[in-house]
């Protein structure tokens, strides 16, 4: 599809994060030699970043079942000096964010994510990739304190006729495959803290390619994301009605 463009794209992070299929075990030098590629465009103080998964652990007595949390991966971020890029790099998995405000596809993020590929792959040699994932964050912001969803989202939520019109709080996550591809795409969307007199509305998605036991060579992979990124885009437009695009239109 035509690619569209925004004066004020509601882009609050754009990221892209590789999972790799490795060729050897993880050495704890890479994080450092792989800085030593990219300090030129990410030269701020490299800082860590712990992460905590949640999981919720069932037994055949409902009584004992219990949420339980595990440290997920840890990673070494990479930031600029005013922290709105950063690429992160952990055992087998890379990452590149970009913060608002969005630098655009061509004009800056792709050619991110390919350096920091490159990088990648120079320093730890992987035998493939095993995953992708493309995610876009956005935060729609609207005039006034209540409106009609449906005039600005293509499928908004809905209550029973019954219920009260004012809705305080939505939340929504429905996960689809494509029939074409192995991909998953998570559609979230959500009511967030606003500023003074507006509403706002979480639109995030995320979409995720997975290769299973068949790594997909390091040479393909950047077509992939470009694939993603053209579904990401379309998915997106179909979400949000012309009355949503003349926001992020006005000047």
């Amino acid at each position: 599809m035509e690619r569209r463009k925004y004066r004020n794209p509601p882009i609050e992070e754009a990221l892209c994060e590789f999972r790799f299929a490795p060729s050897q075990e993880w050495d704890p030098t890479v994080p450092g030699r792989f800085y030593e590629k990219i300090r030129k465009t990410y030269p701020a103080k490299p800082r860590e970043q712990r992460r905590f998964e949640a999981g919720f652990q069932v037994s055949p007595q409902f009584a004992d079942s219990s949420m339980q949390l595990k440290q997920g991966l840890a990673k070494v971020q990479f930031p600029t000096d005013d922290g709105k890029r950063l690429v992160a790099v952990g055992p087998d998995v890379m990452s590149v964010h970009v913060l608002r405000p969005y630098p655009g596809w061509d004009e800056d993020f792709r050619s991110r994510i390919t350096q920091a590929l490159q990088a990648y792959e120079e320093v730890t040699v992987p035998a493939g990739v095993k995953q992708i994932g493309l995610r876009y964050i956005n935060q729609v912001v609207l005039e006034g304190d209540s409106i009609r969803l449906n005039e600005y989202f293509t499928t908004p939520p809905r209550t029973p006729d019954s219920f009260p019109e004012k809705m305080s709080a939505i939340f929504s996550r429905i996960e689809s495959f494509y029939a074409d591809e192995p991909i998953r795409l998570v559609v979230t969307f959500a009511t967030t803290n606003p500023p003074e007199g507006k509403l706002a509305f979480l639109l995030d998605l995320d979409l995720v390619w997975s290769w299973g036991d068949q790594p997909l060579a390091l040479n393909d992979a950047m077509d992939k994301v470009e694939e993603l990124r053209h579904r990401e885009r379309a998915a997106f437009e179909a979400l949000i009605t012309d009355r949503t695009r003349e926001v992020f239109d006005a000047s």
